[in-house]
């Protein structure tokens, strides 16, 4: 999302949407089809489709095509961070890094500095430091390249299904969605704040926090759910 709009990808049609907030909110279609993964970062939407990664200038509606990548079915997540671009390719234990030059990218660069694990991170996000989620419900911090030490303490039960993880820069917690049917907030030295949970979020697929750290967005089957925070 970005200033009163929440992007969607609508996988059975291919079609994106973004969605004005208001009553009641307004749709309209976004120029790229087939998406897979949304991020957004200052005045950009970035989309990774199949093959591709387009962005979005969010002011002129153009979209271009930043990276060329001969692997994007192995990419399981991205994110951005200074305009710079993250590809978390797990099957090869590596995240790779794309700089943001004044008018294209690098090539992706490996950004991990020693030999980690990545087999079983299902997501990933990005502050500054990058943060990863795996299938058995770890969290992993990793700065400038290499892990650092983070524990969960007060976990009211472990994470059954784990699926996305989300904070940005600035943020005081990690938003973690559980498919099982709740979001976990956690404060970034690990100790559990606050959760959601309850039937409506039987099926929950994706979230998104407001800049001002005040609304939860989240994406459960074909409804979208605002909570205060």
């Amino acid at each position: 999302g970005a200033s009163g709009v929440i992007y969607a990808a609508e996988e059975k049609s291919g079609t994106t949407f973004s969605l004005t907030l208001g009553e009641p909110p307004q749709a309209s279609e976004v120029a790229v089809r087939g998406v897979r993964e949304l991020a957004r970062e200052g005045n950009f939407l970035y989309l990774r489709s199949e093959g591709k990664l387009s962005r979005l200038n969010l002011s002129t509606k153009g979209v271009d095509e930043p990276i060329d990548f001969d692997r994007y079915e192995k990419v399981a997540a991205l994110d951005t961070y200074l305009g710079n671009i993250y590809f978390l390719v797990p099957e090869e234990d590596q995240i790779y890094k794309f700089l943001n030059l004044e008018s294209s990218y690098s090539r992706g660069r490996g950004w991990l500095k020693e030999a980690l694990s990545l087999r079983g991170v299902v997501d990933m996000a990005i502050d500054g430091e990058i943060w990863l989620f795996t299938d058995q419900g770890q969290i992993l911090r990793l700065v400038k390249g290499v892990k650092e030490a983070f524990a969960t303490n007060n976990l009211p039960s472990a994470f059954q299904q784990p699926r996305k993880i989300f904070t940005r820069p600035g943020f005081k917690h990690l938003y973690l969605l559980d498919q099982s049917g709740r979001i976990v907030l956690l404060n970034k030295n690990g100790d559990f704040v606050r959760q959601f949970k309850g039937e409506v979020l039987s099926d929950l697929r994706d979230l998104w926090v407001s800049e001002d750290e005040k609304t939860l967005f989240l994406l459960s089957g074909s409804k979208i759910y605002r909570v205060s925070l």
